[in-house]
């Protein structure tokens, strides 16, 4: 097993933060870029935004390494445009559901290995997809590509005959809601929710007004009015990149009948799979 990392969301331009605020794990090929946009003004960031909206938004990292776990199995999914994703499985015990994981846009699968241990040790499947360009998947990513893979992905997981719950962290939890909202899963489960990718990029850079700019929507303030499922929010109250006042919007806006807010005291972004959240988790899901 690998070490436990810290893993949240790339916030902002390909920076990937720690729950402390410091600047963690870069790919090599970002950090001239992301050394120069932490050096200018932030009219720069606006003109970042402006110009180079994608890579911005989703500072994947690229680098690809197979399962440190025996129990999980990669594969390769081929989309309809031509790219091809890189999926790790793993098959659920007797009963068990499978969790589809939708991970947030810091880190790659193996920054998560620990995490898809505890569910594979309590008997869970998984499926987790590495985005484009990201743990070896090709491509470039948007909103309607991404969306599109994780459509697909939920069709693969679903057609291995278990029950599905979806788990979503940061950018993940936009896509779990879009799933969710379409039908997909019996229960969800989400980590550090945002409302909408121009609210988010607002929250971070008040002074700019670069929301109005982001072509990109990710609106799920709007779609969680759609999801009736059993519904877990999990956010620390120390996010610095996802103000936990997100999460609670989206918790209130839910159409769910079953939901839980789980506010989690010391804890930022990237540090919150310690044991009151994973504790939470799990009797989320055993009693969905």
């Amino acid at each position: 097993m690998s070490q436990n990392r810290q893993v949240g969301v790339c916030w902002l331009n390909g920076l990937r933060y720690s729950p402390n605020g410091l600047p963690c794990r870069y790919d090599r090929n970002r950090a001239m870029i992301d050394g120069l946009a932490i050096a200018l003004t932030t009219s720069y960031v606006a003109w970042f935004f402006k110009n180079h909206e994608t890579r911005a938004l989703y500072p994947f990292d690229s680098a690809y390494s197979r399962p440190a776990d025996p129990r999980i199995l990669e594969d390769r999914i081929a989309t309809a445009d031509g790219e091809t994703l890189v999926v790790w499985r793993a098959e659920a015990q007797d009963g068990m559901p499978t969790v589809l994981y939708l991970p947030g846009n810091a880190g790659t699968l193996s920054d998560r290995i620990d995490r898809f241990g505890d569910f594979l040790d309590a008997g869970y499947g998984l499926v987790a997809t590495a985005y484009r360009g990201s743990s070896g998947s090709t491509g470039q990513p948007d909103e309607t590509k991404l969306t599109a893979d994780a459509h697909q992905i939920a069709t693969l997981a679903r057609a291995e005959g278990q029950s599905v719950v979806l788990y979503g962290e940061s950018l993940g939890a936009a896509l779990a809601i879009k799933l969710a909202a379409d039908g997909i899963g019996e229960a969800v489960v989400l980590e550090a929710p945002f409302t909408t990718l121009p609210d988010l990029v607002d929250a971070q850079y008040p002074q700019e007004n670069l929301g109005a700019d982001i072509a990109q929507e990710w609106d799920s303030r709007t779609t969680i009015s759609s999801v009736d499922l059993p519904l877990l929010i999990l956010h620390g109250r120390e996010d610095r990149i996802v103000p936990q006042a997100m999460g609670r919007e989206i918790f209130e806006a839910a159409a769910s009948t079953k939901k839980t807010f789980l506010d989690i005291d010391a804890r930022g972004h990237g540090d919150l799979w310690a044991a009151q959240a994973k504790a939470a988790v799990m009797a989320f899901l055993d009693v969905r």
